[in-house]
């Protein structure tokens, strides 16, 4: 019985590696396809900060405010009233107004002073000098910090 227990390990031996061999043979040729991709993992830790780079050049200065006005109503009737609107003027900034040329001679005529706020806007309300005559003027705004404004104007006759 002895040889018939080797002899039966050695041909449970053989028929392993013959089966191997032909597991083997029959699992080669190409490559399939990719699989699905699998789940995203946990992320990691967040990594140090780096060194800050050095600022960049200046930029080009911002844009100049530019101080405008606007009167309503635009056509007003002799010794009547106007709102003037204004912007561009600086915090606090005194505004004069005045009529260009409405005058005796030619002169000025003036409208009165207001004063801008802190966004450097302004709305107020000018009675017109009677010496205002009927006609297209320049209403113009100058603030005491230098701004200039300037909008056009209708005095029309009153009716009788």
């Amino acid at each position: 019985m002895t040889s018939f227990a080797s002899g039966r390990k050695l041909s449970i031996l053989v028929l392993t590696l013959l089966m191997s061999f032909l597991v083997a043979a029959a699992c080669s040729g190409d490559q399939g396809p990719p699989g699905e991709q699998g789940l995203t993992g946990e992320r990691g830790p967040q990594g140090e900060a780096a060194v800050p780079g050095r600022p960049g050049p200046e930029g080009p200065p911002g844009p100049q405010i530019v101080a405008s006005i606007v009167i309503s109503p635009s056509g007003v009737l002799e010794g009547g009233s106007i709102t003037v609107n204004g912007s561009g003027f600086s915090n606090g900034e005194t505004v004069s107004l005045e009529v260009l040329g409405a005058g005796s001679g030619g002169s000025n005529v003036a409208l009165g002073s207001t004063t801008a706020n802190a966004s450097g806007a302004f709305s107020d309300t000018f009675g017109l000098s009677p010496s205002v005559g009927v006609g297209v003027w320049t209403v113009m705004a100058e603030g005491s910090a230098d701004a200039k404004a300037s909008a056009p104007i209708i005095v029309l006759r009153t009716p009788k």
